[in-house]
């Protein structure tokens, strides 16, 4: 075996620079209405109606701008709540519906229900057919617990909107699901709702919040059932089966329904998406990439690079990676695979290319670390490392990625007590952390430490007792280098029933199996091993099977095979000197 690389609720406040605040104060001083007399009668004699008490009821005069520009001042200097309450106080005072509209999003934006429920009141009151209006409106009284308002407000958005429909019904529901408990969102999501039984996205977003709800199966299926029934070809609903199915564990089930689905249905994009994903998390890199190559966007273009990856097949993940670079040629996330793959092959020409293109201020810390490795392999391994351990980090899962990187580097340079020192260092610095705890079994393995290979992964199965890469990496240290054959084949077993298609535990088992003496099963799993990747050390595994039974041509093929694509792999080239030369 080989031991896997561990490698709006609402719109936003509204900021308004003092020269748009000007410019607006004149175009509503333009626009005010004629002030009533005392009487209550405008200059033309016409008697006041509720109407009119809606409109603005006071010039947007010099000072009304000077209450707006002392509003901002208090908002830029923190003082938020003295803004906010200038802009309550002027938004009545007006009647204006743009005033209304700047207090109520400055106060939910700042979480200051209380005067948001008043101004989106006046919001709503002032511009009726106003979408935005109602939802900010339901966003306050979901925040003020005025549930029935809630839904009132929210189905008169959902009235008004011109959105997309998927778009208006996720909205509301996100908005829910941040604000109440998962219970009462889907309670208040079916009254919403219940205005709008011919939408299949209501339904769609009524079963995300039951699963949220974590409500009982029957429902669910209900739901999942009345949807298919209303649309049947939908894409976004079958796509909602096969996730309910796949996270309540009944695999089989999810699996058989998208098979049929797609073959009824072989346009439907998101399911695609999702069984494609199921299969690359199985381990079933080629049937995954099938899927994608379906698919015409770019993102599948990016997944098949990635899952080519996965299966060592860097030749064809390049491919795929520069045709989702000419597709998106500003998106620099590719940049960093192809960097990778670069480094990989050692070409560092290419590689240093690939570096300096990438610009994005949020890739900077991939950037630095691909620095660090073009610097080890073109300079120094040493002055790589200096170079990351002088990396300010902002998070403790980018120092622990510098400190796998480091380790990585070390293990590559055949340094392996260098890299075990790294990571009782890291751990030192983060106890248990997991990610840190398998690496160092692998290189405590490397080592023949045998007790830390042990103590390590019985770290990781307190914390997760179904890790099925710590359970492998016991199993199969366990079986390669000592006598306890049946111990470490009990836990590649259990390692294989969490990860049945796992390239990685099956070569175990089949490394298992050969060590037993039981060759045509060492032969059944370390073929379909090798036929889940490409790997160096599977070839020499299934190599050594053959050359024992006496198939030695079949084996010579394999090794030559593998010999091609990594010349330089040391447990291939102990395992064909050690057998040709007896």
């Amino acid at each position: 075996m080989t031991f896997p690389t561990l490698n709006t609720m609402c719109r936003p406040v509204l900021h308004l620079t003092l020269a748009t605040l000007i410019l607006s104060a004149l175009i509503l001083s333009g626009c005010s209405a004629t002030q009533p007399t005392a009487d209550g009668t405008d200059a033309q004699g016409t008697a006041e109606t509720e109407d009119s008490r809606l409109a603005p009821q006071v010039d947007l005069s010099a000072e009304i701008l000077h209450q707006f520009l002392i509003s901002e001042l208090a908002y830029y200097r923190n003082d938020v709540l003295t803004s906010i309450d200038i802009l309550e106080k002027l938004a009545f005072e007006t009647n204006d519906p743009r005033i209304a509209e700047i207090a109520s999003l400055r106060a939910i934006g700042n979480q200051q229900y209380d005067v948001a429920s008043n101004t989106t009141y006046l919001w709503v009151m002032l511009s009726p057919d106003s979408a935005e209006a109602w939802f900010s409106n339901a966003v306050s009284m979901i925040a003020t617990q005025r549930y029935d308002e809630a839904v009132e407000g929210f189905q008169k958005y959902l009235q008004l909107s011109t959105d997309p429909d998927q778009i208006k019904f996720q909205r509301v529901s996100r908005s829910l699901s941040s604000s109440v408990d998962p219970n009462m969102a889907f309670d208040l999501f079916g009254r919403i709702i219940s205005e709008f039984s011919e939408s299949i996205f209501g339904r769609l977003y009524s079963i995300e919040l039951a699963v949220s709800a974590e409500k009982d199966e029957e429902l669910i299926d209900q739901l999942v059932t009345e949807g298919l029934a209303m649309s049947p070809k939908s894409d976004d609903m079958a796509s909602a089966k096969f996730i309910v199915e796949i996270r309540r564990g009944a695999v089989s089930e999810a699996v058989d329904f998208a098979k049929k689905f797609l073959s009824r249905n072989p346009d439907s994009r998101n399911l695609r998406h999702h069984y494609a994903r199921h299969l690359a998390g199985e381990g079933l890199y080629r049937e995954a990439i099938k899927q994608y190559e379906m698919l015409t966007d770019a993102e599948s273009l990016y997944m098949q690079g990635t899952l080519h990856e996965q299966a060592n097949f860097p030749e064809l993940s390049r491919d795929k990676f520069l045709a989702f670079h000419k597709l998106e040629p500003e998106n620099q996330r590719v940049l960093i695979n192809l960097a990778e793959l670069a480094l990989e092959r050692k070409d560092y020409q290419e590689a240093g290319a690939w570096i300096s293109r990438i610009t994005n201020r949020n890739l900077g810390f991939s950037r630095n670390l691909l620095t660090a490795k073009y610097i080890a392999g073109t300079r120094s391994i040493d002055e790589a490392v200096a170079l990351l351990e002088e990396h300010p980090t902002e998070s403790q899962q980018e120092r622990v990625r510098i400190i796998l990187v480091v380790e990585d580097l070390y293990r590559k340079d055949g340094r392996f007590e260098d890299a075990f020192s790294v990571l009782e260092a890291g751990l030192e610095e983060f106890p248990g952390n997991t990610t840190l705890l398998l690496a160092k079994s692998y290189t405590a393995a490397e080592l023949n430490l045998i007790d830390q290979v042990e103590m390590t992964v019985n770290a990781i199965l307190a914390q997760q007792p179904d890790n099925a890469l710590a359970l492998n990496a016991l199993g199969y240290t366990l079986i390669d280098q000592t006598d306890r054959l049946k111990e470490g084949t009990d836990y590649i077993t259990k390692a294989l029933e969490i990860k049945p298609n796992d390239p990685f535990i099956l070569d175990s088992m089949g490394w298992a199996h050969f060590k037993m003496g039981n060759f045509e099963d060492a032969i059944e799993f370390l073929s379909v091993a090798l036929s889940r990747r490409d790997d160096p050390v599977m070839a020499a595994h299934l190599g050594e099977v053959y050359w024992t039974i006496g198939r030695t041509q079949k084996a010579r093929q394999l090794w030559d095979d593998a010999l091609k694509k990594s010349p330089d792999n040391e447990i291939l080239i102990e395992t064909i000197e050690r057998l040709t030369s007896q």
